[in-house]
């Protein structure tokens, strides 16, 4: 492991069974300081070498590598190769992509663009502007994770933007990156997030801690008292003026009478109301109506009183924070999905 010392000189620590653990500073032996904590992976294929970048205190992206020759240390200057400097710290993955491995770095820009240094084994390093690519501008420093992605990883970097709303990217060599706003704030340190099987998570410090909302859980056909019953969230909105204000779009309950519908929470998420439900009418059989997904809701610009739900062919609007609704049907109207509501 390393760290960097008061004077800003990056001190590696190793450990082996027959000498026990040790000290190397680095900066000593390659006249190169640092700014900030670093992060560490081992080459991914080939010679085994070890690998530490960190900012520099003037912001240039730096990496420490081990010689796999004579065991030695040196330094590379990232930002002199790609003109790019960061602030804090880098998070790093690795991935194949068509072919060979490629190393990653992602990292904050003086700008707040979030960045992506990359290099295929044995080429030299490029960078990418993601918030040039996606739109989103982040605030502190990533982190980055892999997961499965059919034919390829699926690289996965996060962040929280200006307004406290936590953003997602994800790369694939189809798409390339792109970015998912993944949690609704209301105001102040207050920011929520929700996933399928999960539930609804809330932060009070940002997104640093999180705590998932303990709730009653339904049986199979079962209806709780001020439970979220529908598996799946769908989406999220939280009120401008009113942090404990939240509202969850749910979709794809299969137990009869299903639950699906548009909860909505006035504590933070410790309880829900179902408040509203979409039904669609057979048109061969009006008499026979199925509940249909709930799949987007938002706060209207300005209005904090005013909110707009979409659902299976319909949209849904609250003129008194999501109390009550009332909704407009059309059978000529596809389901409305997520491009349903436009701000």
């Amino acid at each position: 492991m390393a760290i960097p010392d008061a004077a800003g000189d990056l001190i590696l620590f190793t450990f082996q069974p027959s000498t026990g653990w040790q000290t190397k500073n680095l900066s000593q032996l390659t006249n190169q300081k640092v700014g900030g904590t670093p992060t560490h992976w081992s080459a991914p294929a080939g010679l085994r070498v070890e690998y530490l970048a960190a900012p520099a205190p003037n912001g240039d992206l730096v990496l420490f590598y081990s010689d796999p020759i004579d065991y030695g240390w040196q330094v590379l200057n990232i930002t002199s190769i790609t003109g790019q400097r960061v602030v804090g710290p880098v998070a790093n993955w690795n991935a194949k992509e068509d072919g060979p491995w490629v190393e990653h770095l992602a990292g904050r820009g003086t700008d707040d663009h979030l960045y992506v240094f990359f290099r295929p084994t044995d080429a030299t390093w490029q960078v990418k502007d993601v918030t040039a690519m996606t739109g989103r501008t982040v605030t502190q420093a990533p982190t980055a994770w892999i997961t499965a992605a059919g034919l390829y990883a699926g690289e996965n970097v996060a962040a929280p933007s200006w307004d406290g709303r936590l953003h997602v990217f994800t790369f694939d060599p189809v798409t390339d990156w792109r970015s998912t706003d993944v949690s609704q704030r209301a105001y102040g340190r207050m920011v929520y997030a929700a996933a399928e099987f999960a539930g609804v998570w809330r932060s009070r410090d940002y997104g640093a801690n999180w705590e998932q909302m303990v709730r009653p859980q339904p049986g199979p056909t079962e209806v709780t008292t001020g439970g979220l019953d529908a598996p799946i969230v769908l989406d999220l909105a939280a009120s401008p003026s009113d942090p404990n204000l939240v509202l969850a779009a749910t979709g794809f309950d299969n137990r009869g009478p299903s639950r699906t519908g548009l909860y909505r929470s006035t504590d933070a998420g410790a309880t829900w109301t179902l408040v509203h439900q979409f039904f669609y009418a057979d048109p061969t059989n009006p008499a026979v109506k199925t509940i249909q997904p709930v799949t987007q809701v938002l706060f209207a610009p300005g209005d904090p009183k005013t909110i707009y739900a979409a659902g299976g062919s319909a949209i849904a609007i609250s003129k008194d924070q999501g109390a009550r609704w009332t909704s407009s049907h059309r059978r000529k109207w596809p389901q409305v999905r997520r491009s349903g509501i436009w701000r």
